[in-house]
């Protein structure tokens, strides 16, 4: 059967990718003792020499990476003219705190997914569902109000920062989720959602403060939350995002200062302009990821 129009532009996206992938490979990983800059960084002082086999940015490692940002790159710029192929009914969640409450502004993460995927052809209603201070028990409270009977097609649940951060707030009156009812709320609310035919996708808790070194005082606690969350995705069977993993590597290549927000956080925690970019970046690699875009055939 001929291709129909989508399919060609697509071809023709994948053909651009791999020229991008094979320029990437000639001009940024040299031969040995090559000398690359990262490329926010104008200081000369920053050159470094690259060992081919070492494990830094630009290694080949690496490439798989950046390769793929050029396809996020495609779909959240529009570098594509698929035609609409989703039904208006086919809806998306983003359900969670204050982090998506603040995503549904014209910057915001959500909005960027949204428009992104728009900007492809795939018309999905978008739904930010994020209520400020939230922990998963108040997500447990209103999940079959704003998730269920909305009857959506994809639930994108990204909590965990105020179970942990709320620990620090006794003062105030506010109260973390200890380790276990996080685990046990989260595998809940995952399997109410599955029940009701929706696909999950379960997004770690990013950052509480932006320091590369280890020294935020809620590191060690939040990376102990990541992990419920990686077993709970895996266990549930759902698509797991690794904010927390992408956040701390980005941190570490780009916080060369480290300084405690204002790389991808304002105030450490809520996103800025760059982190709602990078976020929604990570969102349609993980929608891609799904098959959303390039459907098995």
């Amino acid at each position: 059967m001929e291709k129909n129009i989508a399919d060609k532009s697509w071809d023709s996206a994948i053909k651009w990718i791999g020229k991008a992938q094979h320029m990437i490979e000639k001009n940024l990983v040299r031969e040995c003792n090559g000398v690359v800059r990262h490329p926010e960084q104008r200081d000369t002082r920053t050159t470094r020499k690259i060992d081919p086999s070492s494990t830094t940015l630009y290694n080949r490692c690496h490439i798989k990476q950046i390769f793929s940002s050029i396809l996020c790159l495609l779909l959240l710029f529009g570098c594509s003219s698929r035609e609409q192929t989703t039904k208006s009914s086919e809806r998306i969640i983003f359900f969670g705190d204050s982090i998506t409450e603040l995503g549904i502004k014209p910057n915001g993460y959500v909005s960027l997914v949204h428009d992104s995927l728009k900007t492809i052809g795939y018309h999905y209603d978008v739904i930010g569902a994020g209520v400020s201070g939230n922990k998963i028990n108040d997500l447990l409270d209103r999940v079959e109000k704003d998730v269920i009977a909305k009857k959506p097609s994809i639930v994108v649940v990204y909590i965990g920062i105020n179970d942990v951060w709320h620990f620090a707030f006794a003062s105030r009156g506010l109260t973390g989720t200890p380790k276990n009812k996080f685990e046990e709320g989260l595998k809940n609310l995952i399997l109410q959602i599955q029940s009701n035919g929706a696909k999950v996708i379960l997004c770690t808790p990013s950052v509480i403060g932006e320091k590369n070194d280890g020294s935020n005082p809620n590191d060690i606690l939040l990376d102990e939350y990541s992990a419920i969350s990686r077993k709970i995705a895996a266990e549930t069977g759902s698509t797991l995002c690794d904010l927390r993993k992408e956040f701390l590597s980005y941190l570490h290549h780009y916080n060369l200062s480290n300084a405690e927000q204002g790389i991808l956080t304002y105030d450490g925690v809520h996103l800025n302009d760059t982190g709602n970019h990078f976020v929604a970046e990570q969102i349609v690699k993980t929608l891609d990821g799904l098959g959303l875009f390039f459907p098995q055939r």
